[in-house]
């Protein structure tokens, strides 16, 4: 067999191969590949919309990570259900001691943070940047340095910068380790002073070591190159299989000889596809063919499409791409629902709420009043509701074990209410109505 024709002309797609002389196709295909005087175009690495597949995803990367939002389906889907599962949270004011506080204006802010949004897209917004860059830079609209902020906005981390100073260990505030914060949009930069800004971050930080390089975050999601790559290429070969039922083989060089390997001259193409023209006519798949130099082979590929695996490819990525997020698979794939449950009640307690707790500090620190600590509350969500049934009885057991153990002499009826008050709200010092004590 001859020399293939290369890399790039492996697989041929009937549609996907195009003579120079037949348009100007150079922007609007996504490989150009030159063999002497023969140019072959090659598409279908395109959707109907125009979009590329792409298929090397570098997810350290903010850029990356915003495009597999809009193209990895498993990605956008985990880290939108993150968010609407942080969107259940009820944001709420206390004091030190756990007591409400009543604060208009604050409460107006979390209400109504900006002009766009209500608090539920607002924070839960927060978690998905949060979970998606390991950071979430929020901008703070104030008119006095301490005051109470007018407006806040999420900034994107695509459009953000933070240059540290290159140095950290002997700093003892933000000042002496952060040189310079501003916003970039376009041709626009934005420098902010630290009463305009704060970051929200769970992710590792990276502080460099030289004056005026970026301040960086590192999260679990950087790892997802290959699986969110993978993927990408999953669906792109399984959408091939679909429109073009796959790859009919392969295109290769089969004259070795000094003659077979002579060029064309433009005379000679041009006569070439002339004849072709006046024998087809101009017909609706006439690009289908390529006209080159060579004598080409064609060996046909055959073989069952289930080999590629797929679907298997898809479950393995979306379970990976999940796991590293922080929620269990079971909750995007067809499993029952008691196993969905316990999966959406361990996403609360493993990933949503001690993010809650993360993100109140935050707020607490930058924006409340001395004295005032926001909160987020989840105990209302319904997976987290302990199951009555099986509280009830677990209950009545204690009571029968304290009822006994008085009885037998083991334990006074104070101590079995000091053990009964670890299973209901009651004090065990000061109980409500009447109460008959041991005589």
């Amino acid at each position: 067999m001859g020399t293939p024709l290369g890399v790039s002309t492996l697989f041929a797609y009937m549609g996907s191969w195009f003579s120079k002389k037949a348009m100007n196709m150079t922007d609007k295909v996504n490989v150009v590949e030159k063999r002497g005087n023969d140019t072959f175009y090659l598409t279908n690495l395109f959707d109907s919309k125009g979009a590329i597949w792409k298929t090397d995803f570098n997810m350290s990367q903010a850029m990356d990570k915003e495009n597999a939002l809009v193209y990895c389906t498993p990605f956008a889907t985990v880290i939108r259900k993150v968010g609407a599962m942080f969107a259940n949270g009820r944001v709420y004011l206390t004091d030190s001691e756990g007591n409400d506080v009543t604060d208009p204006k604050l409460t107006a802010l979390f209400k109504k943070p900006n002009p766009l949004q209500n608090s539920i897209a607002f924070f839960s917004q927060i978690e998905m940047v949060l979970r998606t860059y390991g950071y979430c830079p929020i901008y703070t609209n104030r008119i006095f340095k301490k005051g109470i902020p007018r407006t806040m906005w999420i900034i994107h981390p695509t459009h953000f910068h933070l240059t540290g100073t290159g140095k950290s260990l002997d700093q003892v505030d933000l000042d002496g380790i952060v040189k310079e914060a501003y916003v970039e949009c376009g041709t626009e930069k934005k420098v902010l002073n630290k009463e305009e800004y704060f970051i929200i971050y769970d992710s590792d930080i990276h502080i460099p070591c030289n004056e005026g390089d970026e301040i960086t975050f590192g999260t679990a999601v950087d790892s997802l190159s290959i699986p969110v790559s993978n993927w990408m290429a999953s669906m792109q070969a399984s959408n091939s299989l679909i429109t073009n039922g796959g790859p009919k083989g392969i295109i290769y060089n089969n004259d070795n000889s000094e003659t077979g390997n002579a060029s064309l001259n433009s005379t000679e193409q041009e006569s070439l596809l002339d004849r072709f023209k006046r024998k087809y006519g101009l017909m609706k798949s006439q690009f289908q063919i390529a006209v080159s130099r060579a004598k080409l082979g064609w060996i046909p590929l055959n073989y069952n499409s289930d080999q590629l695996k797929l679907h298997e490819e898809d479950k393995r990525c979306t379970e990976k791409i999940a796991n590293a997020i922080g929620l269990n698979p079971s909750l995007f794939n067809e499993s029952k629902f008691e196993n969905q449950e316990s999966a959406k009640r361990a996403g609360y307690q493993d990933l949503i709420i001690p993010n809650s707790e993360i993100i109140s500090e935050a707020f607490t620190e930058n924006v409340c009043p001395e004295g005032t600590i926001m909160k987020i509350d989840f105990s209302h969500v319904e997976c987290l509701q302990t199951d009555k049934s099986k509280s009830s009885e677990v209950l009545q057991r204690v009571m029968d074990s304290m009822i006994k153990g008085k009885q037998a002499g083991l334990i006074t009826g104070d101590e079995g209410r000091s053990i009964l008050a670890e299973y209901i709200d009651i004090d065990p010092e000061k109980p409500k109505g009447e109460y008959g004590n041991e005589e």
